[in-house]
């Protein structure tokens, strides 16, 4: 069965020009034989179809050969950047964990000494409930009234 140079190379899966480079590699003779033009077309008998893919595989077959071993080149870099990602991934999550901690124990140091704070004030809020009439300017005067730090600090007349 007779099949043209477009059809063989759809059937091999390559391009046409390829078909036809090993078409031109092939004797004289056997094309002569093999291959028969009808209104502008080449056709390919049996035999002719048959060196072409021969030729075809054993190019086809060292490409893969090269492509299987750079394939497995790829992987193993891809390998090897991926363990590396891994491991910084890892460290990573332990300065993430660590600065966690230290932000939390700063966060209850705050805490702490904001309660510690706390406790003074309300010891002198306790003190000027005793003794209103000095925590409370008179209206009469045109003074500001004066800070908690001022009250707390100013010496008693």
């Amino acid at each position: 069965m007779s099949k043209t140079i477009k059809e063989l190379a759809d059937e091999m899966g390559v391009p046409k020009n390829k078909v036809n480079y090993q078409l031109s590699k092939i004797d004289a003779q056997s094309v002569s034989k093999f291959v028969k033009i009808k209104h502008g077309v080449k056709y390919l008998e049996k035999p002719i179809q048959q060196m072409i893919a021969d030729n075809m595989r054993l190019k086809l077959s060292d490409q893969r050969s090269f492509k299987n071993d750079e394939f497995e080149r790829v992987i193993n870099h891809l390998e090897e950047q991926s363990e590396a990602k891994d491991q910084q991934i890892k460290e990573l999550h332990r300065l993430l964990d660590q600065s966690q901690q230290l932000q939390l124990m700063t966060e209850k140091k705050l805490q702490a000494l904001k309660e510690s704070q706390r406790a003074p004030e309300s010891d002198t809020e306790s003190r000027d409930d005793l003794a209103p009439e000095t925590s409370i300017p008179s209206v009469g005067r045109s003074e500001k009234p004066k800070s908690f730090w001022q009250r707390l600090f100013s010496t008693r007349k």
